[in-house]
């Protein structure tokens, strides 16, 4: 292969259009296009304005620049000892303001800002400055203001665009919206830390976006937030919600949904009209959940359920466990479902049979994230979720079994917990998390003596990175496997600690 030419190389290896030898700069030769591509993987615009200073081929480049990423920290710890924040801060927005007057009114593709700390001495500077971005006809807009809590965010030009296709506004400022609300172009709408000052300002919002489809809703605080947060659109295809606090209904009517995500960690009571959704994911405390409409179109659901710290009787454990279960009652159309954190502990504290999961095919159970978990308890689990799957081909345990905890319980449950009736039919057993103890090696083996259909067995060393995992992987190959066609991979894993 040959050799790559050294940067004197590329200038030396030239001819001037007059036949003299002389060094050219290739790399300066190129279109303004590729230039400017190049310049694009630099952090941030001030970066790119550097280099004009290479020469006067490069003096303009970054104001062609298709997007714009102005950055400004002048918290302490990020700034050097004999740093003036009043000083910083205007010279930053004089290098923003010159730098779009440069443009002379050409397109922006995407307006990034981040601004750290945000007072509200700023705000007008802020609301200047993204106002003339805004006037560039630009398609992105990504804001994040950090840390106080004093500020508000309410460009009017913000709210009108009608260029705007993506809008992402982060963290911890008030937002208005205003009574005048247009984006007729709107597709992508992420606001995220933010405090929503009106009650009615959500649905307002989107009402006033007719092509919206996606939406990420996350807010630290609901301040008016006493009644419903009703959601409805016509277009929208991805939610993701995140409810930190309150005890507001929450309604979501979105019949052309695709992808819902639902943060909880109030105490809500929801109601769920999302008929067409695919992918569901819920985390947080276990509200109560009412599905207006099956989802009978649903792939892939994942539940982390938690119980409320805060909530300690055995009354309200039970409340929780019970709403918990109601929810996994409602996901029987699924093909693939994971569960994690405490939603295990709550299917078995609630007592009562799930309906049979006909359409389930992969079946993940993780009790990874809960440390004080009861592995006993989690084998005695397993046996009512492997019965309600008939037709189940894949399980996964990410984690299956920790420490040193319950050694001589363990062995005891696998006869009853793992019946050979409900293993026979799997194709694929996935096992992470393998440290080498002995219960583990004969669960293992047992999952290969009766995997009548396996097809696949996957197991996850855990190692240290100086030692080898020859021993263990041998030792399971040994093993009697039921399907002569059952492929036994290994995947490691380093354990640093």
């Amino acid at each position: 292969m040959a050799d790559i030419p050294d940067c004197k190389a590329l200038k030396r290896n030239a001819k001037t259009p007059d036949g003299n030898d002389e060094e050219i700069d290739r790399l300066s030769a190129l279109p303004d296009e590729i230039l400017c591509h190049i310049l694009s993987f630099l952090y941030s615009t001030e970066d790119a304005a550097l280099t004009s200073v290479l020469s006067t081929r490069w003096r303009n480049l970054f104001v062609q620049l298709p997007d714009v990423y102005l950055s400004i920290n002048t918290a302490r710890p990020f700034m050097g000892e004999d740093a003036d924040p009043d000083l910083m801060f205007p010279d930053f927005l004089n290098f923003g303001f010159r730098l779009i007057l440069r443009r002379n009114g050409a397109p922006l593709r995407k307006f990034r800002l981040f601004v750290r700390p945000c007072g509200d001495n700023y705000r007008l500077g802020i609301h200047s400055l993204i106002s003339a971005a805004l006037l560039c006809k630009v398609k992105e807009l990504d804001i994040c203001l950090m840390e106080d809590e004093t500020s508000r965010l309410s460009p009017p030009l913000m709210f009108t665009c009608k260029t705007l296709v993506s809008l992402k506004l982060w963290k911890a400022v008030d937002l208005i919206i205003p009574d005048l609300v247009s984006l007729p172009n709107l597709k992508v709408m992420h606001l995220i830390g933010f405090k929503m000052v009106d009650e009615d300002s959500i649905q307002r919002f989107i009402d006033c976006c007719p092509l919206l489809e996606e939406l990420i809703l996350n807010f630290d605080h609901l301040s008016n937030m006493d009644g419903v947060l009703d959601i409805s659109s016509l277009l929208l295809r991805k939610l993701e919600l995140g409810c930190l606090e309150g005890e507001f209904s929450v309604v979501l009517k979105l019949t052309h949904l695709e992808y819902l995500e639902f943060m909880d960690y109030g105490n809500h009571k929801v109601y769920l009209d999302t008929p067409n959704v695919k992918h569901f994911k819920y985390t947080g405390y276990a509200s109560d959940i009412s599905f207006v409409r099956n989802m009978s179109s649903l792939v892939r659901a994942t539940i982390g359920l938690e119980f409320n710290p805060e909530e300690i009787t055995e009354s309200s454990l039970l409340v929780r466990s019970q709403r918990g279960f109601e929810l996994i009652k409602g996901l029987q159309s699924v093909k693939s479902l994971h569960l994690y954190g405490q939603s295990l502990q709550m299917v078995y504290y609630c007592q009562q049979s799930l309906p049979t999961f006909s359409k389930l095919k992969s079946l993940e159970l993780d009790t990874s994230i809960d440390g004080d978990f009861d592995h006993v308890l989690f084998w005695k689990v397993v046996p009512s979720l492997l019965e309600i799957a008939p037709n189940l081909e894949v399980l996964i345990f990410p984690f299956v079994y920790r420490y040193e905890l319950y050694v001589e319980e363990f062995t005891c449950f696998w006869p009853k917990t793992i019946p050979a009736s409900f293993i026979q039919h799997l194709k694929e057993i996935e096992i992470e998390h393998f440290r080498g103890q002995e219960d583990q090696f004969k669960l293992v083996e047992y999952l290969l003596e009766n995997g009548k259909s396996l097809k696949k067995m996957t197991v996850g060393v855990v190692i240290k990175p100086w030692l080898s995992w020859s021993e263990e992987c041998n030792r399971i190959l040994s093993f009697r496997k039921c399907s002569k066609d059952c492929q036994v991979v290994f995947v490691r894993t380093y354990d640093w600690d």
